[in-house]
């Protein structure tokens, strides 16, 4: 078993080196200019289509006849936004081509216009064709995307927003994940917002390559997005001022009574080895039972989550089970842990997850719960069980990649979470980013904001006098809630979400700028008092 999986590792590694071979570091000028030529077009939609044909193992039909057919729908609605795109691929898009031959000979046969974009034709088309295979995990990325996920993952990666855009299936823009202590966590935003605008620009006037520059971490400026969410009548715009310090991928806090406890924001390279650091440090400052929240984690690589759960299973454990499809591979491959002796393989531990919490969060919190190694609190997760591997498209030289679903895992159970997810042990509704609990944390540091409050806020209507003047945090809350209630009141028509974000979005800046800081949690919230409650009540008064 342990040599088929090892094969399989060494199949796909190899797959992926000899198409990065063919790929430079860095681009010529020259072969930047060839990148708008008629030849590296058909190139990159041959390339592009033959690896999806070849390599991609989702459920989605992946015949050439089919992928053609909806690269050139694609393309089709491309040219029909400009009437001069439309007339020259028209020798190319009207009639319809009868097959792939059919498309590749059009094609050679278009003028080689330098003036055409050709490359955003090539982007078109093939985007077209890996979002009709109808998997939201597979991608076409610009080298621009591409390296933002790859530096997602790695270790000291900067994000100045702290969010990741992705295309829907329908072309639309929308947030694909939002990291915890980021400028788009504090402001509200959530996973699933749709982005209409940026700086002002309807999405679809932005070219690809452009639009993926605005969120990129190289050029951090203030970033102005129009979003939208379901029942929402009309877009609301958020303005993100970007954040200089890096987003820890690991937070820690030692609690009251021996809890100790840990965040981990993504499984980046050196994210399990990050946690048991915190784990020692707290262990030394008295911590003996442990809540390890996987909130909002959007996951990451599949060994951090094996390292992960190495640290609190004990003996050697399945973690979870790849199988490709297709046949690819005849049997399924475990994946086990090292079975190496640690400190915390039997102390009482309780994990939290949400609807963020995606892929090798829900393969950690999943193994934990099908050994009965962790109580699982929170809500539903994600239900993302597929592995992808990113692919370079040759033609491109390097500025274009596909990223692609190439199998399926499955629980130490044998269950899947694919589209499921993993059910909590304890069902707790998760905390609204914008709901009173966070207001309380800015509350608690109450020196930090009363300067924005009596500045920014005594526009409204009413006196904000108790909110200012209060400084203890639980009558300062309510005093909140009261001045929100009357600001709707005479504000009527107004969106109250806008109206409470707006506000509590300055309030948690101001309060980030006055502690140089983010809370890497929150005792107040309803998971973190559920998951005190659990520990309380499996090891009976937490005091020792």
């Amino acid at each position: 078993m342990k040599r088929r999986l090892l094969r399989l590792a060494l199949v796909l590694f190899a797959v992926f080196l000899a198409v990065s071979a063919r790929l430079p570091a860095e681009t010529s000028a020259a072969a930047r200019n060839d990148l708008d030529k008629r030849s590296v077009f058909i190139g990159i939609v041959q390339d592009s289509l033959g690896t999806i044909a070849a390599t991609y193992r989702g459920d989605g039909e992946t015949s050439l006849a089919a992928l053609f057919r909806a690269a050139y729908e694609g393309l089709s609605k491309w040219a029909a936004k400009d009437e001069s795109r439309a007339e020259f691929l028209k020798p190319l898009l009207d009639p319809p081509p009868s097959g792939p031959t059919d498309f590749l000979k059009r094609a050679s046969e278009l003028p080689d216009s330098p003036d055409f974009p050709w490359l955003a034709a090539a982007d078109a088309a093939v985007d077209a064709a890996v979002r009709s295979l109808g998997d939201p995990f597979s991608h076409y990325f610009t080298l621009t995307e591409f390296r933002r996920l790859m530096g997602m993952l790695s270790k000291g990666m900067k994000d100045y927003y702290g969010l990741i855009p992705s295309r829907a299936l329908d072309g639309s823009l929308y947030i694909a994940h939002i990291k915890f202590g980021s400028p788009a966590y504090y402001a509200a935003l959530r996973t699933h917002d749709v982005i209409t605008a940026v700086n002002g620009r309807k999405v679809e006037d932005i070219p690809r390559d452009e639009l993926a520059k605005m969120f990129a971490p190289d050029a951090p400026a203030p970033l102005s997005l129009a979003v939208t969410r379901k029942d929402w009548p009309e877009p609301v715009v958020y303005r993100l001022e970007p954040m200089e310090r890096r987003i820890p991928m690991v937070l820690s806090r030692m609690l009251p009574d021996g809890v100790g406890y840990v965040r981990a924001t993504i499984f980046g390279k050196g994210m399990a080895g990050r946690v048991r650091e915190a784990l020692d440090d707290l262990s030394r400052r008295g911590a003996w039972r442990f809540i390890l929240d996987l909130r909002n984690n959007p996951g990451g690589g599949a060994n951090e989550a094996l390292e992960l759960c190495d640290t609190f299973l004990q003996g050697r454990k399945i973690v979870t089970i790849f199988k490709m499809f297709r046949g690819l591979m005849d049997t399924a491959s475990p994946l086990l842990t090292r079975g190496d002796e640690s400190p915390y393989e039997d102390v009482p531990l309780v994990c939290l997850v949400n609807h963020s919490s995606a892929s090798a969060s829900e393969m950690s919190s999943g193994a934990l719960q099908d050994h009965h190694r962790a109580t699982v609190i929170g809500t539903q997760t994600f239900g993302k069980g597929c592995a992808q591997v990113p692919f370079g498209v040759p033609a491109s030289r390097g500025r274009r990649f596909l990223y692609l679903t190439i199998s399926k895992y499955f629980l130490p159970s044998g269950r899947t979470i694919h589209k499921k997810g993993v059910t909590p042990d304890i069902v707790v509704k998760d905390i609204d980013p914008a709901s009173d609990t966070w207001q309380f944390a800015v509350l608690e540091n109450w020196s930090g904001t009363r300067r924005f409050v009596k500045r920014e806020l005594a526009r409204f209507p009413g006196s904000v006098r108790e909110v200012v003047e209060d400084k203890r945090p639980v009558t300062a809350l309510r005093s909140w809630r009261r001045f929100l209630a009357r600001a709707r009141k005479a504000f009527e028509g107004l969106d109250e979400h806008v109206l409470e974000v707006a506000a509590r979005t300055a309030l948690v800046s101001a309060w980030c700028s006055a502690t140089r800081s983010m809370p890497p949690c929150d005792p107040a919230d309803a998971v973190m008092k559920a998951a005190m409650e659990r520990l309380r009540f499996e090891c009976g008064d937490l005091s020792r």
